[in-house]
C-alpha cells in the first residue's frame, strides 16, 4: 500500500461537484481492488497497485500498475427548468398552455397574441411527440415485410406498410419553440414583485414540476367568429382524447349537451339569431380521457 495524493486540475464552475466518494466506491465494489476510502481534508486515499482499465469517464485509470490519474466527471446539478426528452417537453409546454390563459395571463401581462403563440406551440410539439414514436414502428414494419418476402413461407402476402398519418396537422408555427418558451418564462420570472414559486410550479417552469395531473384538468376556452358568424371554440387538447361541450341557449333549460370533439376546436353551427336580433349563448367543457370525464368543467364562456 502507498499513499497517493490527488490534486484538482479543473476549476469548479457554477457549483459543480466532483463525486469522489461515489466514484471510488463504485470502483472498489465493481473491481474489488480498492480498499475502503475516505477523502479527508488532505484528499489522501489508499489504492492497491494494479493494472487497471478505463471503462468510462467515471472510472479510475491506473497506468503501469500505479495510480496515475483519476478521471472524475464534472457533474453539474442542472438548474435548467426546460426538459430535454421529447415526451417531457410536450408535457411541459402543454402544462404551460393549460395554465397560463386566464388569471395568470392577466397577472403576468400576456395578451391574446401571447396566448395564441403559447397554445399553438404546445399543440405543434404535442403533435410531433405523438407522431414521432411511429417512426421506429414504421421502420420495423418494413423490416418485417422484407423478412416475409425473402424468407417467409405460404402463399399470402401482407400489405405494404403505411406511413404515419399527418393529414390533420396543427397550425404551423415558426422554428424556435424552446427559445420562445424560455423568453416568456424569463419574462415572468423577471417580475420579481409578482412572480411566485407556486405560480411557476403550476405552470411547469420550475424544475421538476412539468408533469400533468389529469385529475386537475380544466379546459380554458377561447373563441372566434368564423363561417358566417358562427362561434368557433378552441381549447388545448394536450394528452386528452378530446372534450365534452355543453351549451346554454338562455332558454331556461340550463346547460345541455352539445358535442364531443376530438380536435382542439369546435364550431357551433347552430342556427344564428335572425338579423337584427341577439341571443346570449354560454359554453362550458370538460376533458375526456379514456372515454371518461376528467377533472372539472371550465368556467362558462
Amino acid at each position: 500500500m502507498r499513499n497517493s495524493e490527488f490534486k484538482e486540475k479543473l476549476p469548479l464552475q457554477n457549483g459543480a461537484k466532483f463525486p469522489f466518494n461515489e466514484l471510488l466506491e463504485r470502483e472498489r465494489k465493481s473491481c474489488k481492488s480498492l480498499e475502503e476510502m475516505h477523502l479527508e481534508d488532505e484528499r489522501k486515499f489508499h489504492i492497491h497497485e494494479r493494472i487497471g482499465n478505463s471503462r468510462s469517464q467515471e472510472k479510475i485509470i491506473s497506468v503501469g500498475g500505479r495510480p496515475f490519474a483519476i478521471i472524475c466527471p464534472l457533474i453539474t446539478h442542472a438548474e435548467d427548468y426546460v426538459e430535454h426528452e421529447i415526451p417531457k417537453i410536450a408535457d411541459q409546454l402543454d402544462k404551460y398552455a393549460l395554465t397560463v390563459p386566464g388569471a395568470l395571463a392577466t397577472k403576468y401581462k400576456f395578451d391574446s397574441d401571447d396566448i395564441t403563440e403559447i397554445t399553438n406551440d404546445a399543440a405543434y410539439v404535442r403533435y410531433y411527440a405523438t407522431k414521432h414514436i411511429y417512426g421506429a414502428i414504421y421502420s420495423h414494419k418494413w423490416t418485417s415485410k422484407g423478412e416475409e418476402l425473402l424468407y417467409g413461407t405460404g402463399s399470402s402476402v401482407s400489405g405494404w406498410p403505411e406511413g404515419v398519418d399527418v393529414s390533420t396537422p396543427p397550425t404551423n408555427v415558426q422554428p424556435g419553440i424552446i427559445g420562445r418558451y424560455r423568453i416568456k418564462a424569463q419574462r415572468m420570472k423577471a417580475m420579481k414583485n409578482l412572480y411566485t414559486i407556486t405560480d411557476g410550479q403550476e405552470m411547469g417552469i420550475e424544475a421538476g414540476h412539468t408533469s400533468i395531473d389529469p385529475s386537475l384538468a380544466k379546459p380554458f376556452l377561447r373563441w372566434d367568429l368564423v363561417a358566417g358568424g358562427h362561434p368557433e371554440l378552441k381549447y388545448v387538447k394536450s394528452i386528452y382524447d378530446g372534450a365534452e361541450f355543453q351549451k346554454n341557449w338562455s332558454d331556461g333549460k340550463g346547460m345541455v349537451a352539445l358535442d364531443k370533439p376530438t380536435k382542439p376546436s369546435l364550431t357551433d353551427m347552430s342556427a344564428l339569431p335572425a338579423v337584427g336580433a341577439s341571443a346570449l349563448w354560454g359554453y362550458q367543457a370538460i376533458y375526456l380521457l379514456n372515454d371518461k370525464r376528467t377533472g372539472s368543467f371550465c368556467d362558462v364562456l
